[in-house]
Parts: C-alpha cells; sequence; structure tokens
C-alpha cells in the first residue's frame, strides 16, 4: 500500500515509563513517515500502581494522537471482543509492531488476532529469532532495545538510534514551568544558580532494588550543604525516599508522586548527575541530556537496558557476582564525587 494511501497509523507497544522512552526513536520515525496521519497507541492498563501509563510519557510530544487500553493478560473472550472493535473502530491503514515476544508462536497469534481485527498490513513483525533478540556488540555487550525495535522497523527506514534529536520528549513550556515552580515552591531561591543533585531510589523489581542502607551510604558520602538534592519517583515510594534523604545536609526538594512523568523529565534536566537503579526515570534522564549513575542487577544482559549516550557510568555485577549487592557504595561515591567535580558552572536556569 502507497504511503500517501495510509491515513491511520496503529502502534503495538506495551509497558511504562522506561519501555516508552526506549522506543522513542521508532516513534519519531514513525511520525517523521506519516507527518499528517492520524496515529494511535494500542497499549496496556499498567497493573501496579508505580508503573506510568503511556499516555503520562507520551501526551504532548506530538508522536501520538490516540490510545487503545486494554488490560495486560486477559483472556477473558468478551474483553478480547472489545478490544478487536476498538481496533477497527480506529480503522488504521497499518500497523507498527513493537512489541518485544521472545517465541514465534507469539508473534503468529497476534498477527492472527489483528487481521481478524481487520488490519489489512503490519510492519515491524519479528518472525525471525535474530529480530526478536538483542544481537552481540562484543566486550560482553549487547544491543541496546532501542537499535532492536529499530531493526524491526527497517522496513519505513532509519529510526537513527544514535541521534539526540531522535529521544527528544519535546517537553512543553507548562511542563518546564511546572518543574521549575516546584523548585521554588521547595526551595525559594532555587533559579539562583544552585547545583542540584538528583536520586531516585525506586524500582518495580525486587531483583533491580540496591536496598535503602547502600543508597544512604552513598548520599552521606556526597553530602554538601551547597548541593541541592531532587528525588524522583512515584507516590508509593515518596515515603521510603524520605527515609533515605533525611540525613541531607543541603536543600531537598523530595517530588515523588508531585509531577507526571514528563514534568519530572523537565525536573531532572536541571539536574547536575542523576543517581538510580535501571528504571523509568534513569531513562527520562538520558533522554533530557543528563547524565547518570546507573545501579544495575543481572536481570537483563549489560547493554540490553543501558541509557541512552556515551557519558553515563554504569555498574553491572562483576563476573562471577549474581547480585546487585555486589556493588559497592565506596565505588559509586568515587565516581560521583569524579562528575561533580568536573562541573565547575552552575546550571542556567
Amino acid at each position: 500500500m502507497p504511503r500517501r494511501q495510509i491515513s491511520r497509523v496503529l502502534i503495538y507497544r506495551l509497558g511504562s515509563i522506561g519501555d516508552f522512552v526506549v522506543s522513542l526513536p521508532c516513534l519519531h520515525l514513525i511520525r517523521r513517515q506519516f507527518p499528517t496521519q492520524r496515529i494511535g497507541l494500542l497499549t496496556i492498563r499498567p497493573v501496579v500502581n508505580k508503573a506510568a501509563p503511556a499516555r503520562t510519557v507520551l501526551d504532548g510530544s506530538g508522536l501520538v494522537d490516540d490510545y487503545i487500553s486494554y488490560q495486560m493478560g486477559t483472556r477473558n473472550l468478551a474483553e478480547l471482543y472489545r478490544i478487536s472493535r476498538l481496533i477497527r473502530s480506529f480503522k488504521a491503514d497499518l500497523l507498527v509492531y513493537l512489541v518485544s515476544r521472545p517465541a514465534s508462536s507469539l508473534v503468529v497469534r497476534d498477527y492472527v488476532f489483528f487481521r481478524l481485527s481487520g488490519v489489512r498490513r503490519i510492519v515491524g513483525l519479528p518472525w525471525s529469532s535474530g529480530l526478536r533478540s538483542n544481537l552481540p556488540q562484543g566486550d560482553d555487550l549487547w544491543e541496546s532495545e532501542a537499535q532492536r525495535l529499530a531493526r524491526c522497523l527497517s522496513p519505513l527506514g532509519d529510526a537513527g538510534t544514535q541521534l539526540p534529536e531522535n529521544w527528544d520528549l519535546h517537553l512543553s513550556a507548562a511542563e518546564i514551568a511546572a518543574a521549575d515552580a516546584l523548585l521554588q515552591e521547595s526551595f525559594p531561591g532555587a533559579a539562583d544558580g544552585r547545583r542540584w543533585l538528583g536520586v531516585s531510589v525506586g524500582t518495580k523489581q525486587a531483583i533491580k532494588d540496591w536496598g535503602d542502607d547502600n543508597w544512604r551510604a552513598v548520599l552521606d558520602g556526597l553530602g554538601d550543604p551547597h548541593l541541592g538534592l531532587v528525588v524522583i519517583g512515584a507516590a508509593e515510594e515518596r515515603a521510603r525516599s524520605e527515609e533515605v534523604v533525611q540525613g541531607w545536609p543541603g536543600p531537598v526538594v523530595n517530588a515523588c508522586g508531585r509531577l507526571s512523568p514528563r514534568q519530572s523529565a523537565a525536573l531532572i534536566r536541571r539536574t547536575a548527575l542523576f543517581l538510580c537503579h535501571d528504571s523509568g526515570p534513569m531513562h527520562l534522564a538520558a533522554a533530557v541530556g543528563t547524565r547518570c549513575i546507573a545501579i544495575f542487577s543481572k536481570w537483563n544482559r549489560p547493554g540490553e537496558w543501558f541509557p541512552f549516550g556515551g557519558n553515563h557510568k554504569i555498574f553491572y555485577p562483576p563476573p562471577g557476582a549474581e547480585s546487585i549487592h555486589d556493588i559497592y557504595p565506596d565505588e559509586v561515591i568515587s565516581v560521583a564525587r569524579d562528575i561533580l567535580g568536573e562541573i565547575r558552572i552552575p546550571l542556567e536556569y
């Protein structure tokens, strides 16, 4: 079907903050190829409170116009029929498949469902194992998920995963103003050029949690009355974060649950360095160009979910170690001090 005959595009993508941030290069590619067409997103409703829905990440970006959501893992025939009717009512001329599936049988299942729902053309289906897997890159690193998705969409063009402009969230002036207002409200005079350190201690998965004691040790080692601390996370992480950062000697802004993911990205943009787990806030930080120190578990192979950009410091359990707790605070403190020492000029507001 010639592209001039395509008036509506439906994207199929699941997940939460990190999943949608790493798909940004593909979403930008889709918008470039279909600049005037109506673009919808078929996705799941979050199953845990900490997980943010797609709309909170993408609304205002100009990359998606409409949303269709459903309950993940549903086997209810009435619900499946409802989803199928919603897909039909959207009248997509093209479906862009951006879902990770471990087996070809699941891809076949999805293909049949979409065809029965009236979709005539689908691009991005990972039929081969090579498209379903992140490829080895050498030096014990693996292809990033953003690059794997881009390979699946190569029939549409080059997603340009290495170009910063293809990670642009297109934050609005209002979103940036909301972040700045929180700084001013929490600490009047925040716009005076004070440096800020960002931190996010939350995670949805226990295996990725470095632990409160480790985070307290790092913050104790970095404490500086002239350095402000910005805390990012979900509302459910607010009390835990408050306890972790209570010994910080400088001003503290606990933004957990007080900003949307996009507003949080605008606030992270004001920080000189962001300390975090392998998490959604980490990917938001990378998207807005903030340098990260990220603590990873072995849940994923090294490289697959590392943040975009080459200036981050990643701590991954060393060979022979099995746990995230084999990463020690002293190592993180040393690197963070070096990075903060390099930053002599306060961020501009």
